[in-house]
């Protein structure tokens, strides 16, 4: 089975920018509003867990979310250095239909830069119904229409899986898109990044192609079950759990660090291009 992995989403820090630097961005960008090459809509937070500044450059699904100064940290104690937070879709993103907001972006090439999460994308081409998801750490699968989900958005181990060709708006397609939030500890930088071999998020799952009519008849109706959110592994006996797991492992099952392994190398080399801050 052919599997495609690629970047879905990056949150990343640049480090200890000053208000006077920070300042001198916003004033460019606002040149460039006004010269109509972006369209910016500005926030203002208050709240402790709030950015103060917040900018979100262009619209849809490839524009840019900027923050900067959160209001949980003391100017004085940070003798008023602070991280910008960007985050952006890189695969919904034209870098030249935004070549003025990154020649602003260019100001903090040389400022140190650290990653807070990914989303990386597995595309399989089969329907949806056949793949099955189930956490190993108990975590509760929420299901709209056909989408299911599992853990807290944005949090590491949060996984998406959907329809990804009917979003496109192919109907004569197949492809079921498995996500998954790879979040970080503070300060990991690209370098650190690219020396982690393996991510327990993979391990936090079983995904599953299923033929249910090639499967018993109980595990077949236990999996649809589960499939369409109408049970879950914990509502079943820590002995009939074991039963199905045992089952499970003469399913195919997705290896996605296996998958992550053969294709990294053009995973970090997006991540790399997604963190430049120059065209």
């Amino acid at each position: 089975m052919e599997i495609r992995m690629s970047l879905d989403r990056i949150n990343f820090r640049i480090e200890d920018v000053h208000v006077d630097d920070f300042q001198r961005f916003s004033d460019s960008l606002d040149i460039v509003e006004k010269m109509g090459f972006l369209n910016v809509r500005r926030d203002f937070g208050k709240g402790h867990s709030e950015y103060r500044y917040n900018f979100h450059v262009g619209q849809g699904d490839g524009a840019v979310y900027v923050a900067y100064r959160h209001n949980s940290e003391n100017a004085k104690l940070v003798k008023e250095r602070f991280h910008v937070k960007v985050e952006y879709n890189p695969s919904k993103h034209d870098r030249n239909d935004f070549k003025q907001f990154w020649l602003c972006m260019s100001d903090f090439q040389m400022f140190r830069k650290s990653i807070k999460s990914v989303d990386i994308a597995f595309d399989v081409a089969v329907p949806i119904s056949n793949v099955v998801a189930i956490s190993t750490t108990g975590k509760a699968m929420n299901k709209y229409q056909s989408t299911m989900y599992f853990g807290q958005r944005s949090s590491n181990g949060f996984l998406r899986i959907y329809d990804k060709a009917k979003e496109e708006g192919k109907k004569d397609e197949v492809k079921t898109r498995i996500e998954f939030t790879l979040a970080f500890p503070p300060e990991t930088t690209f370098q650190l990044l690219q020396s982690v071999s393996s991510y327990d998020v993979f391990e936090q799952y079983i995904v599953l192609v299923v033929q249910y009519d090639k499967l018993d008849a109980e595990l077949a109706c236990v999996l649809y079950a589960i499939n369409a959110g109408f049970r879950s592994l914990k509502d079943f006996t820590r002995r009939k759990q074991e039963k199905i797991k045992n089952a499970l492992l003469e399913t195919e099952r997705i290896n996605f660090q296996a998958v992550f392994d053969e294709q990294k190398t053009r995973l970090f080399q997006d991540i790399k291009s997604a963190i430049c801050l120059q065209l």
